[in-house]
This record gives C-alpha cells, sequence and structure tokens, in this order.
C-alpha cells in the first residue's frame, strides 16, 4: 500500500510539473479532462479513455505515445477524434481512446496528447492530462492458494524395462540427427538459391510513389511512404530499416554517418508516417502534398549522387 502510494504521489508531481509548463506555452488550450468508463478491471479487459480540453482555434491533434507518462497503461485503438463549436466561441475536441492493462497491480497514468496543427499552422505542443487510475481485480482471494503436487519419481513406475529400450533410444536419436542435419542442408541450399535471385535481378534505381495515392487511402499512403524510405536506405546504406523503430533508425543513421540532408528528411517523414499509420492523424491536404514531394526527393536523391 505505501509503494502505491509512493508510485501516485511521483505520478502526481509530475504530472503537475509538466501541466504547468504546457499550460505556459500553449494557452489558448483549457480546461483539460480525463475519465474511464469503470474505474476496476481484470488483466487484459479493455475500457475506454474519454479525453477532452477546449481550444480558442481549430487544431489537429494525435496522442503523444513516445511520453512516458502513460505509465504502464496500453494504448490499443484511436476509436475517434472530434473536434465541435461549445456556443461560446470555443472548440470543444474529444478523443476516445480504447486501452487494456497488463498489470497484476493498480496503475496511475498521465495521458499526453501532442497538437501538431493550430489554425492550419504546424506547431509542436504537448499537453498533459489530469491522472486517472484503474485498480486491477486479482482472479483469486487473499485466501486462495494454488496446491502444487511434487512430481512422481521415476522409480516408482511398476514394470520391467523393455530390452529393445535401449536399441529404440539410439535408432530415434540417430533419426533426429540425420533428420536436423538433412533440415539444415536443405535451408542452406534454399537460402543460397534466394541470394543468386536477388542478386541476379534488376532493381529499380527509384521505387515508384504515384501521386494518385495521396488521394486515396491516406493511412495506406503513409504506410507504403515509410516502406519505401525504409528499403531505400537498407538498399544505399546497408541499414536494417525494416526491423529498427524509427527511434532506432535515427540513431542509425547519424552512426553510419548518412549525408545531413537525406538523414534529416529521411527522419521527419517516418515520424510522420508513424503519426498517420499508428496515432490516427490526418495531415491536411497541402501537407499530404508536400510530405509526398519530400518523398520523391529522398528516393531521387539516389540518382544525383550516382550520375
Amino acid at each position: 500500500m505505501f509503494l502505491r502510494l509512493f508510485s501516485f504521489l511521483s505520478l502526481l508531481a509530475t504530472f503537475c510539473v509538466l501541466y504547468q509548463s504546457s499550460h505556459i506555452s500553449a494557452q489558448e488550450v483549457s480546461d483539460y479532462k480525463s475519465s474511464l468508463d469503470v474505474s476496476a478491471v481484470h488483466v487484459g479487459e479493455q475500457v475506454v479513455l474519454k479525453l477532452s480540453f477546449t481550444t480558442s482555434k481549430e487544431v489537429n491533434s494525435e496522442l503523444d505515445l513516445s511520453s512516458n507518462s502513460w505509465g504502464e497503461l496500453e494504448i490499443i485503438e484511436v476509436l475517434s477524434i472530434q473536434a465541435e463549436p461549445d456556443g461560446s466561441g470555443l472548440i470543444r475536441n474529444q478523443i476516445r481512446v480504447l486501452v487494456a492493462v497488463f498489470s497484476l497491480q493498480s496503475i496511475e497514468s498521465i495521458p499526453a496528447v501532442r497538437l501538431v496543427e493550430i489554425d492550419n499552422e504546424h506547431v509542436e505542443k504537448i499537453i498533459f492530462f489530469p491522472p486517472v487510475q484503474l485498480d486491477v481485480i486479482s482472479l483469486f482471494s487473499n485466501e486462495q492458494f494454488l496446491d502444487l503436487s511434487g512430481p512422481s519419481s521415476l522409480l516408482d513406475i511398476d514394470g520391467e524395462r523393455t530390452p529393445f529400450f535401449i536399441p529404440l533410444l539410439i535408432g530415434l536419436g540417430a533419426v533426429v540427427l540425420f533428420g536436423t542435419f538433412f533440415f539444415i542442408q536443405f535451408l542452406y541450399t534454399r537460402n543460397l538459391k534466394d541470394v543468386s535471385s536477388v542478386e541476379s535481378t534488376p532493381t529499380s534505381p527509384i521505387p515508384v510513389l504515384d501521386q494518385s495515392l495521396m488521394e486515396g487511402d491516406v493511412t495506406e499512403a503513409y504506410r507504403l511512404i515509410a516502406f519505401r524510405i525504409r528499403a531505400y536506405l537498407e538498399e544505399n546504406f546497408d541499414i536494417p530499416a525494416s526491423s529498427m523503430t524509427t527511434e532506432e533508425l535515427e540513431g542509425e543513421l547519424h552512426a553510419t554517418g548518412v549525408s545531413g540532408e537525406i538523414s534529416r528528411l529521411s527522419r521527419e517523414l517516418l515520424r510522420e508516417c508513424d503519426s498517420v499509420v499508428y496515432a490516427g492523424y490526418r495531415p491536411a491536404q497541402g501537407r499530404r502534398v508536400a510530405d509526398f514531394e519530400l518523398a520523391k526527393t529522398v528516393l531521387e536523391s539516389r540518382m544525383r549522387r550516382e550520375s
């Protein structure tokens, strides 16, 4: 109980500091509210978190998933992001998020939201909401305990051992050994064929991005941009970009010595793609066109360097 109280007070102190700095830097945002459908859940049970705030101008917002203030509250899905006038000249913004807890203890969490556009102007402001608390319902009562019986001794097994036991055991071992050998040989041979096929297949110097994609499904368009950028970095700089997070990739670009322009544009594009694909951010049409042109700049930089 004392440890839980200390954890809650630490989170509350962190929230007070972050909230004060956020309020000073974004005075046009006010009336933060956060609430949950229920106050107690079982481990893994999903609930809806509601976040609301008032602004004096139209804003575009997204969850700040990189913030440590979320604690052990797991984000499952962004259900909706809405903004409606409240009749007094202000705009009421509401975000509904599906969350879950996979901890065995009660948790406190401070939701964080990033404002990316205010009145169609790009900004980078983070606002922190009042902490929410969820009690985790244990599957066992305090008096209930597990009575585990020990394994039976092999010496207690009745009956005599068959004379074919040892030869059978040796035979099975030999079969497993030969099977493993041929399986490894098969994998090695197939890998050589795959490598040979990849090396003999000509690759296009510029991955194709169709402008019409930006007019359709925005999420799929930005997912394709991220895929092309990562493939470009793997092909030209020997960086395993497809298996790295955006944060890990930023450090790898710096360590590998990728040129400043390519590194900066790649980082900005991948951050933007993560916001659209995973955080529910929907950029304006002008921003989509700009991102498409940035992607073409990065992908076409290979031709300019080799020419």
